[in-house]
């Protein structure tokens, strides 16, 4: 098996682009809900995403 990990770096979510073949979608009220949990809560894991050629990150 292959381990095609480059590198492990922090970054802002606000940082992140979405993904736009992400099927998954969520209404407005249930994303409101998630984002006022993460800033109480916090988030703690790691997100998979891949450079784009102009240095941004896209989640997988």
């Amino acid at each position: 098996m292959r381990d095609r990990i480059k590198e492990l770096r922090r970054v802002k979510a606000s940082e992140l682009v979405p993904n736009p073949k992400n099927w998954r979608k969520h209404p407005e009220e249930q994303r409101k809900a998630l984002q006022a949990m993460l800033q109480e809560v916090g988030f703690a894991g790691a997100q998979l995403a891949r450079e784009l050629p102009d240095g941004r990150l896209m989640l997988i």
